[in-house]
């Protein structure tokens, strides 16, 4: 059986990503993309290279409480954090 793979809590971020990018110039959007992409491109890997399949739904979040856990909580912030750092305006 195939795992559930991902969450509602990178839909949540690209939806945020998506809205606050709507607002943008397209230079300031081509820039900020350089940026990240300078910086994770070599994090960037395939499973077919090797790479990790991700995180299932139970990983991600309790599923008692339905609240993502605290280690993607905090590396959901951390991005939103350094998107806003680069000028993103949530």
């Amino acid at each position: 059986m195939v795992p559930l793979l991902g969450s509602g809590l990178e839909n949540r971020f690209w939806a945020e990503v998506g809205h606050a990018m709507s607002k943008v110039k397209r230079d300031f959007a081509n820039s900020l993309a350089e940026e990240m992409l300078q910086k994770y491109e070599h994090r960037i890997t395939r499973e077919s290279d090797g790479g990790p399949l991700g995180h299932t739904l139970d990983e991600i979040y309790d599923l008692k409480t339905l609240q993502p856990r605290k280690r993607f909580l905090d590396v959901y912030e951390g991005v939103k954090k350094e998107l806003e750092d680069l000028g993103l305006e949530f």
